[in-house]
């Protein structure tokens, strides 16, 4: 496979992910790397191309790949696009700035701190990009990039330091903490809550008490469980995207009332009301987007209220 035809099959979603095209980027890796960083140079010059229409991705195969590949040179471009207007940002990166900055993010850094930071303590950048910075520090302290008392050390500095503005950054900025044990900063989490500057929806004095009874070991141990790890598996990382989930199912439909266990000597439904179980989810209604209105009535967009 050419390189012009792998980025022809990672250029749009197609439904599934392109795994025979994503092997063969990685295989031919230092041929391919510098037409990915094209991109996110591109992309962080004049993001509009990539706005137009919803089925673009070559900029995320760019974003993951460069990520996989460790690759450095990605790291100003990568904080360039974090450094797009809020609403352009999030229409690039959607749930990929919950689901994945954080990774991609350490991925690249090199161990480099200071861009992190910057983003971290930049109060016009969007808080959920800032929350990624922050999980990208700590998962530094998974990869032994960094130790835990420095991050700590930081994490800390930033509880005396912030405005005193409630907001989501607060509560990353105790998550971050719960995720290293925070013995240090304990005080300084109640003090936060006392000054209604956490939203106790997002984390709550318990939380506080069951990270400090599992101790600083535990809590190391426990970092890639939590989601700080680096990239590498794409079809893992990407997986959960709406473009690599087929609309319909590849299996033949039942029949109306056929049930598959009519034929088994011992037939078992395991969501049979009987048995007590819940029927599965479906959701309801049209799925939210994060930056429409909350339905809870709040005010708020969807992605800073229930849908945290």
């Amino acid at each position: 496979m050419q390189i012009e035809e792998i980025l022809k099959k990672l250029e749009r979603f197609e439904g599934r992910f392109p795994t025979a095209a994503v092997a063969q980027a990685i295989k031919r890796r230092e041929e391919i790397a510098p037409r990915l960083l094209g991109i996110l140079e591109s992309l962080a010059g004049d993001p509009a191309p990539y706005l137009e229409g919803d089925q673009r991705c070559d900029y995320l195969f760019a974003l993951y790949l460069l990520a996989k590949f460790r690759d450095t040179r990605a790291y100003p471009l990568v904080l360039r696009i974090c450094r797009l207007p809020d609403d352009i940002a999030d229409a690039l990166l959607g749930d990929v700035i919950s689901q994945n900055l954080g990774s991609i993010l350490a991925s690249v850094a090199g161990g480099d701190e200071a861009g992190l930071k910057a983003l971290v303590e930049d109060p016009g950048i969007d808080e959920w990009i800032r929350d990624a910075a922050l999980s990208a520090l700590v998962t530094g302290v998974a990869t032994g990039e960094r130790t835990r008392g420095e991050v700590m050390a930081y994490l800390a500095r930033l509880f005396e330091t912030l405005p005193r503005e409630e907001g989501h950054i607060w509560a990353s900025l105790a998550h971050s903490a719960l995720d290293l044990c925070p013995i240090e900063v304990k005080q300084q989490i109640l003090d936060a809550f006392e000054q209604e500057l956490i939203d106790p929806f997002e984390i709550s004095p318990e939380d506080i008490e069951d990270a400090l009874r599992k101790g600083i070991d535990t809590a190391m141990e426990d970092l890639p469980r939590r989601g700080h790890r680096l990239i590498d598996d794409l079809e893992l990382d990407m997986g959960w995207m709406d473009g690599f989930q087929e609309e319909e199912s590849p299996y033949e439909p039942l029949a109306p009332h056929e049930n598959p266990y009519d034929d088994a000597e011992d037939p078992y439904d395991p969501f049979a009301p009987e048995l007590g179980f819940p029927e599965p989810y479906q959701r309801e209604g049209p799925k939210i987007g994060r930056n429409e209105q909350c339905p809870c009535g709040s005010g708020r967009k969807y992605k800073k209220c229930c849908g945290r």
